[in-house]
This record gives C-alpha cells, structure tokens and sequence, in this order.
C-alpha cells in the first residue's frame, strides 16, 4: 500500500521539452478490491487539482503529456495524489476517503 511516509521522497522530473505519455502504473491492480475505483490526481503546491486519471487498462494509466503541460509551469512542484472510491454511490458518499501521495512532480 502507498503511504505518506513512505513516498515522501520520491520524485519524479518531466522535461517540458520532451513529447510523449505519462504513465502510472498500479503493480498490485490485481490484488485490489474490485468493489472500488482508483483514480489518481495532479496536484499543484496551493492544492488544487489539476488533472485526474481514471481510465485504467490493467493498472496502467496513461495520459499524453501534450495534455498536461500546458497545466504545469517550468519550474513547479506538484504532487501525485491516488485515492480509491467505492463503486456503488451511496456507499461513496458515506466513506471518508484519504488520499495517498505517490511523489513529487518536478518539472524541467
């Protein structure tokens, strides 16, 4: 499971320079509850969010970064945040979800 803890440290750098996609991927997407969807966010320093990934192909989430640069600025921080929800909306709305930070975002 991803922690706080435990990710705080990881960072990963986009060159704003370079096309192509950014991909995330889920290694224990098989493991997980089934009853529920993962979706993952961009999050910029003053905490709002900027994009969502939710369409998932056997863990793998992908985006064209042609997509998400013109949110980024050259030289900002930003974090990847997941979050599981229950499927079923009624069940949704009661649970009180706590977002995971996967790592920080640097962007060159």
């Amino acid at each position: 499971m991803l922690n706080d803890a435990g990710n705080s440290n990881k960072s990963v750098i986009l060159h704003t320079h370079k096309s192509g996609h950014l991909t995330i991927v889920n290694q224990q997407w098989q493991q997980e509850d089934t009853t529920y969807n993962r979706s993952f966010t961009l999050v910029n320093n003053k905490d709002s969010v900027l994009y969502t990934f939710t369409k998932s192909k056997k863990g793998k989430y992908k985006e064209c970064l042609k997509k998400i640069k013109p949110l980024l600025t050259k030289g900002g921080h930003y974090m990847l945040y997941t979050i599981a929800l229950p499927k079923h909306p009624t069940l949704a709305a009661r649970v009180r979800v706590r977002r995971m930070l996967v790592c920080n975002i640097e962007v060159q």
